[in-house]
């Protein structure tokens, strides 16, 4: 048995322990952890583009952690702090400038962050996007990209200087990238006017440079979609360079472009002129992509007339199919009775033509659900990925 002395001084130390265990467990629960942010110098208007770091607690001597996610950094605060007031060439400058080093960096989110306030600093006014012009006219190819990408992104992209300035570095600009990036800086226009489809156009039938014709044709076909009133004139543009290209990959994606961005029907010379192209154009890819492209004609009937004729007419086995398949695209179920000829003319058809009879006989009706059922029965060789 314990005397009262040694009774209360066993009470006393257990309550020392609980309590001290108690304040250890709030302490872990309830505080958070240390999160120690970037002091960069507050007289420095420079932005830093340092990556993750430690530095060490001058008290504890132990490393703490600095926060490098972008919208987290004080030095991000900083540099906003800096720059003041928005749209003035002393901001465009300093933002040049961070842009320059950031585009070194792997810091994608530093990047996005930056180009997001060159478009803020663009803004509408058209001198400053004259003066990002000028300045990726000089910068390197990193720089350049993310110069014309925020311009093309900001509301005084759509004033006429600008929009001739990129037309102009485009037709002349003497480093094909800046030429490629000028048009892409292009798509964000709400249209062209017939001039400037016309100059587009020269530059898509340009036969020295696939790379920018291949871009000039993005970028009618892109515009194209939000000018819904004037779409036959930009489908006139692509069906030229698609009769006028030399590069087999250049014609077809012209075509392409005029069945990708318009749900609107053909008018009856656009479709002759595709029509013309399925039939008498050398390239099998090209004739394949006409195939693809004329149900969006309005003369449904007439386009099914063509497809008997180019089915007959033609020797290579993709363009038959991509004919017999898209007959059903233009007219539905009124397409059997040709595509029963197409495939007793070639009976490697056979099987495809009951495959589609089959599904319309079933009671499905739009095109969607016929395609995804026969691809669900089988998948036809020249539909394969490469």
């Amino acid at each position: 048995m314990r005397n009262p002395l040694e009774k209360w001084f066993f009470s006393c130390l257990f309550r020392v322990l609980s309590t001290f265990i108690l304040i250890i467990l709030v302490s872990y629960f309830l505080v958070p952890p240390r999160i120690v942010l970037a002091d960069p110098d507050p007289n420095s208007s420079e932005l830093l583009l340092g990556s993750n770091s430690l530095n060490t607690d001058p008290l504890l001597g132990e490393p703490e952690f600095i926060f490098p996610t972008p919208t987290c950094r004080a030095d991000i605060k900083q540099f906003d702090a800096g720059i003041g007031q928005l749209r003035t060439l002393g901001d465009l400058q300093s933002l040049r400038s961070a842009l320059q080093k950031a585009s070194s960096s792997d810091d994608r989110q530093l990047q996005k962050y930056l180009q997001e306030k060159l478009v803020e600093i663009i803004g509408t006014d058209q001198n400053t996007a004259l003066t990002v012009i000028e300045g990726a006219e000089t910068a390197r190819e990193t720089e350049s990209i993310e110069h014309l990408e925020a311009l093309g992104d900001s509301p005084a992209a759509r004033t006429p200087q600008v929009v001739e300035r990129l037309l102009v570095m485009a037709e002349q600009d003497a480093d094909p990238r800046r030429r490629v990036l000028a048009l892409k800086a292009l798509q964000g226009q709400p249209s062209f006017t017939e001039t400037q489809l016309d100059r587009l156009a020269s530059l898509g039938e340009e036969k020295t440079d696939p790379e920018t014709a291949s871009v000039a044709v993005s970028t009618i076909g892109r515009v194209m979609k939000k000018d819904f009133d004037h779409f036959e004139l930009y489908v006139e543009r692509l069906l030229d360079i698609a009769e006028s290209q030399t590069d087999d990959g250049v014609s077809s994606h012209a075509v392409e472009m005029t069945g990708t961005y318009t749900n609107s029907p053909f008018g009856e010379a656009s479709r002759k002129r595709l029509a013309n192209l399925l039939l008498t154009h050398p390239s099998a890819r090209v004739r394949i992509m006409a195939a693809a492209v004329l149900p969006t004609a309005r003369d449904t009937e007439a386009v099914l007339k063509v497809y008997q004729q180019a089915f007959q007419e033609s020797n290579d086995l993709c363009v038959r199919w991509n004919i017999l398949k898209f007959s059903f695209r233009a007219v539905g179920a009124k397409a059997l009775p040709a595509a029963e000829a197409m495939a007793k003319q070639d009976s490697i058809f056979l099987r495809d033509y009951a495959d589609f009879k089959a599904l319309y006989d079933s009671g499905i009706v739009d095109w969607e659900h016929i395609w995804l059922g026969k691809n669900a029965q089988r998948e036809h060789p020249c539909d394969a990925a490469p």
